[in-house]
């Protein structure tokens, strides 16, 4: 039956009717109730299996070196491998991280080969007014370097080396924000634009940044100038 998981037949195992039909017959795409299942069941992975998760009604194929979702176009929904916190309690449920209270979050694993362009969807609000900061990092490392570029739609940027990415200014109004970010585990600079909205006084700012350093990044930090933030963040590969 669909939702058996996977069996490893040894040498001179009788292959039984229930076996050809639970394992064969009704798995040409094996079915697990998360990737948590999959993960405890398919230890080593070989490219090109296919598995459906129950959770997330996704069916995903392994490339290799990942899983990744197959049969849609455009946006695909990516996990972070990890993710930590500073204060606050903070987790990750399907592709979307949950943060409560956090001085800071951070997600790894996001930005891998399988994609080249990523989209964040992020909402939040925050314990004070204060801007809201972005660091790209590798293997677990944030770059805290001034290799970071902004520039606001408010004013022309002074194109000054900065230590983050300014995100959106975060407030006790709910603050929504949709960055586009290209090439950030390519080693060539890493560009994002910035879309940001707030629901109490119409607030809306626009913005372009950059990394200028070259180097390859597999996910991000985002953290308040002061106090903590609440809120989700969601991460996505643009099909290539």
């Amino acid at each position: 039956m669909a939702g058996s998981g996977r069996k490893v037949f040894a040498a001179g195992d009788v292959l039984t009717a229930t076996d050809v039909q639970n394992y064969l017959q009704d798995q040409a795409v094996m079915v697990f109730a998360s990737s948590a299942a999959r993960g405890s069941a398919i230890a080593s992975p070989t490219e090109g299996m296919v598995s459906y998760l129950s959770d997330t009604n996704n069916v995903e194929a392994y490339t290799g070196s990942a899983w990744t979702t197959v049969g849609l176009s455009g946006l695909v929904p990516v996990a972070p491998t990890s993710i930590a916190n500073s204060g606050g309690s903070a987790s990750t449920s399907g592709y979307t991280t949950t943060f409560t209270g956090v001085s800071s979050i951070s997600l790894n694993g996001v930005f891998s080969a399988d994609y080249d362009n990523y989209a964040m969807w992020l909402k939040l609000v925050g314990s004070t007014v204060t801007t809201l900061h972005l660091r790209v990092r590798a293997a677990s490392t944030d770059l805290s370097t001034s290799s970071y570029y902004n520039t606001r739609t408010s004013g022309v940027g002074t194109n000054a080396a900065s230590m983050t990415l300014a995100l959106a200014i975060a407030s006790a109004n709910k603050t929504t924000s949709v960055v586009s970010i290209s090439g950030p585990f390519l080693t060539e600079e890493t560009g994002a634009l910035i879309q940001t909205d707030q629901t109490s006084g119409y607030d809306c700012y626009f913005g372009s940044s950059g990394v200028r350093n070259g180097n390859s990044y597999d996910g991000f930090t985002i953290f308040p100038g002061a106090g903590t933030v609440t809120g989700t963040v969601s991460v996505y590969g643009y099909r290539k």
